[in-house]
């Protein structure tokens, strides 16, 4: 798949007002930063390959990870009418390689595209939604509750969560302790609500676990 093509795929641009010459491409190595601005411009990024941790850095120094993209994801794009980044931090959980458009171009694209525009109605749309459910996340005292939680919104189908990650990443991603987490998930094991392994985490009764995160 070459650069435009995986600026297609992410549906967000339109095939027919892509301008070729503009798009650029950057491989990054597993633990380096990625930015939005370089060759003093602005641009939207989309994740040809590997994966990249989004977190944020607390007033007390604290990581607060907000998501992990990966291969087909955009970053960049939230923000492209506002002359400034985010303030979050892209590191490289793995090699990566990156296609990037400038924003300005993207603009120029929506203006000549409705179905641009839609598309990136929709994904803002989405976007808010997300920051949502994680304040409302970000707000949760219990260390229990906070387990449940994560666990409910990534379970699957079949009630089974597959992890992509180490404990240590995972309790991260939940603002908890590595100690903290396996306390959690040790409890609910004991409690017959799930089993987990190294990868794998199973859901066993769904309701008990809905019915103690909204405990009072």
């Amino acid at each position: 798949m070459n650069e435009k093509e995986v600026l297609i795929n992410s549906k967000l641009f339109s095939e027919r007002y892509i301008v070729e010459d503009k798009i650029k491409a950057k491989s990054y190595k597993k633990g380096q930063f990625i930015s939005d601005f370089f060759d003093k411009e602005y641009y939207v990024g989309v994740v040809k390959a590997g994966q990249v941790s989004i977190y944020c850095i607390s007033s007390d120094g604290t990581e607060v990870n907000m998501s992990i993209l990966k291969e087909g994801d955009v970053f960049g794009i939230s923000n492209i009418f506002d002359e400034e980044s985010l303030d979050t931090v892209l590191k490289c959980k793995s090699d990566v390689y990156v296609v990037f458009y400038p924003k300005k171009c993207f603009i120029d694209m929506m203006k000549l595209d409705i179905s641009v525009a839609l598309e990136y109605s929709r994904y803002c749309n989405r976007k808010i939604q997300f920051l949502l459910r994680k304040i409302e996340f970000l707000n949760i005292q219990s260390s229990k509750k906070k387990v449940i939680e994560y666990l409910l919104e990534k379970t699957s189908k079949n009630d089974t969560i597959l992890l992509e990650c180490s404990k240590e990443e995972l309790s991260k991603r939940i603002s908890l302790s590595r100690a903290s987490l396996y306390r959690e998930l040790q409890s609910l094991q004991n409690e017959n609500c799930l089993e987990f392994g190294k990868k794998c985490i199973k859901i066993l009764n769904k309701e008990k676990l809905t019915q103690i995160l909204y405990e009072i």
